[in-house]
């Protein structure tokens, strides 16, 4: 991957202050920031002395002029032309989110856990450094460094995403993994495959969803296919939702491949629009 051009790590605290001085009132929703409020009866807001002081040390702000590569980092939050989410969640862990935006030539990579926030810039990078960027931080969260995880026993298997989410809604269909293999028996799921789907659900050790989108002003696409991978007791899943020409969502559930994890990447990313992610520019 190419090396960061910028880097910047601060509390959400101090982010929303910062957010006051840049006047950008929201960032993207994938971060689970509260938007910010600028003005209060047409006076604006100011910062407090600890805020000035926790970002003049942070080199965000110097006496009341925002540092221009931390403004210009946000703007390319708030406005890219394309997006890439990813939802990191683990037992005992806090969910870690990640947005990351492509507007023009710049990629910007925004990580918020807890009460902390690592945004990253990068310039002349190409599909391979993205999803490259992207395998790592999922492997690195499921295994540890170093590792590619155990896969699971299970055969690759298609099923319709509707009907197993309906089946997996009705009444007593958690009650046990014989219950849920009845419950999604009906629609092609086999034991194997419903044994370590019902793991997924109930006692995942890790899980990672991937998204890919184009932006518009005020809206962006909605993805044609996303990613899943989640490791369990019985090994690691991959499951790739995909969207037929009829409107139809389909699953394909398979052991975790280490190799194979590019590639269902890349078939996000490709998914959007004329898959046009790294070309893509919005027009308001």
């Amino acid at each position: 991957m190419v090396a960061a051009v910028v880097q910047m790590s601060v509390s959400v605290s101090a982010l929303l202050a910062f957010q006051r001085v840049a006047e950008v009132t929201m960032l993207p929703a994938q971060l689970h920031i509260r938007p910010q409020l600028l003005t209060m009866a047409d006076r604006r807001l100011s910062i407090t002395d600890d805020e000035r002081r926790v970002l003049t040390e942070a080199n965000m702000l110097a006496g009341d002029v925002p540092n221009e590569d931390a403004v210009t980092l946000l703007h390319a939050l708030v406005s890219p032309d394309a997006e890439i989410n990813l939802t990191l969640g683990a037992p005992g862990r806090h969910d870690t989110y990640v947005s990351l935006a492509r507007r023009n030539e710049l990629l910007v990579s925004a990580i918020r856990c807890n009460d902390d926030v690592t945004i990253d810039a990068y310039m002349s990078f190409q599909e391979r450094d993205v999803i490259s960027l992207l395998a790592a931080t999922i492997r690195n969260y499921l295994f540890g460094p170093d590792e590619d995880g155990t896969p699971a026993n299970i055969a690759q298997t298609r099923f319709s995403a509707d009907d197993v989410v309906a089946a997996m809604c009705g009444e007593g269909a958690f009650e046990g993994s014989l219950t849920f293999y009845s419950a999604v028996k009906p629609h092609g799921v086999p034991e194997s495959v419903a044994d370590v789907l019902y793991l997924c659900e109930k006692t995942p050790l890790g899980r990672v969803y991937l998204a890919a989108f184009l932006c518009h002003e005020g809206t962006r696409s909605e993805p044609e296919v996303t990613v899943m991978v989640t490791n369990t007791s019985a090994g690691a899943v991959t499951t790739v939702v995909s969207l037929d020409n009829n409107g139809t969502r389909w699953v394909t559930a398979e052991p975790y491949d280490a190799s194979e994890l590019e590639r269902r990447i890349a078939t996000a990313i490709r998914s959007v629009p004329a898959a046009s992610w790294f070309t893509h520019c919005r027009t308001d």
